[in-house]
């Protein structure tokens, strides 16, 4: 949403090495493989929570997540965020990628209200 219109608006910056980590264990939290291997098996994770980021994870600049999918995206992320929280706080190494989790989530919840999320 543009602020100076009136919407709310919230930013966060990841590296995309960092990126591809933090999308890496997340899915080795869900499904016990990593990005590649849910690629590998697309048909047995479609539907699956988180599983839109497949098609946005090698997304170029200005690539954008609508108020629909924002919503659903926003819903696994409140549905997982319990098993995320013990997850990624277990080890100093994956602490970093709780603050990520929560930021997507925030992101999604104002998008999911009639914005978006744009990838920079």
């Amino acid at each position: 949403m543009f602020p100076e219109r009136g919407g709310r608006s919230f930013y966060f910056e990841i590296g995309y090495s960092d990126y591809a980590r933090w999308f890496d264990e997340l899915y080795r939290m869900l499904y016990g493989v990593d990005t590649d291997g849910v690629c590998k098996k697309f048909r047995r994770y479609r539907g699956k929570p988180f599983i839109e980021f497949v098609d946005v994870m090698s997304a170029s600049d200005g690539q954008t997540i609508g108020p629909k999918m924002s919503a659903k995206l926003h819903g696994d992320f409140v549905a997982f965020a319990r098993k995320a929280r013990k997850h990624f706080t277990q080890t100093e190494e994956l602490t970093w990628m709780w603050d990520v989790y929560r930021d997507f989530r925030k992101a999604f919840k104002i998008a999911s209200d009639g914005g978006f999320v744009c990838y920079w």
